[in-house]
């Protein structure tokens, strides 16, 4: 940005004369440990905590649930593909291990990978009990087509032309993969498997009712979704 295109606000100018620096290390660390205050680590219950709880609790009572990350992962639906052929960028060097995911995910325009962890972040000996080996990686919904250009985009929302013409238009938040390497109990063969857990949030509505959506960012102006960088 040149300088006379810059907000005026932009624009720094010089001091008339300059400041004396402070000497080297005036400000300095000078001694190593000292004693750290805990409250600077504690986790703390959010004001929204308690409440949430019930929203949950009242869905778990009109919803299926999975039981548990094992059963999760026992139906496992999709397949990786070890040591496959694809980059999609043509350039990177082979890592020490190579994935792909199954067809229609490897192409998404929507889904865009971002953080991954595994038991080893959490476990010594990086086996989810009986679950053994597993990793996590958190993707968020990046393409939109139609928001941009929704007839009315205070109302954040796809019309139904639109979402009848491309259910991408809907905004689908943020989905946490969670992917077991594992034998299969069938073939007995090592085998990839993993499944998509969308996050959600619950809500009330006004006839108190108890439901839930995506996790995703405000809807006003244009719903927007948010990044899923860090996970542990």
């Amino acid at each position: 940005m040149s300088p006379e295109h810059a907000p005026g606000n932009c624009i720094q100018e010089p001091r008339t004369t300059e400041g004396t620096a402070s000497p080297l290390g005036a400000d300095g660390w000078t001694a190593p440990g000292g004693t750290a205050s805990p409250g600077d680590f504690t986790l703390e219950p959010g004001e929204m905590n308690a409440e949430t709880t019930r929203r949950v609790t009242r869905l778990a009572s009109v919803l299926t649930t999975s039981g548990g990350v094992r059963k999760l992962l026992a139906g496992a639906n999709r397949t990786i593909q070890p040591w496959c052929s694809r980059d999609p960028f043509g350039t990177a060097p082979d890592p020490d291990v190579k994935y792909c995911l199954h067809t229609d995910d490897s192409i998404s325009r929507e889904w865009v990978p971002q953080g991954i962890t595994g038991v080893s972040d959490a476990k010594n000996d990086e086996l989810w009990g009986d679950a053994g080996n597993i990793q996590l990686f958190a993707s968020y919904d990046s393409w939109d087509p139609g928001r941009e250009n929704d007839p009315l985009p205070t109302a954040g929302d796809c019309t139904e032309a639109e979402l009848e013409a491309d259910d991408a238009c809907n905004q689908k938040g943020v989905r946490i993969t969670f992917v077991q390497s594992r034998t299969n109990p069938a073939t007995g063969s090592p085998e990839v498997k993993y499944r998509h857990v969308l996050l959600g949030w619950t809500y009330v509505n006004s006839a108190d009712h108890v439901s839930f959506d995506g996790l995703h960012a405000a809807e006003y102006p244009i719903q927007k979704g948010v990044h899923a960088g860090g996970i542990v």
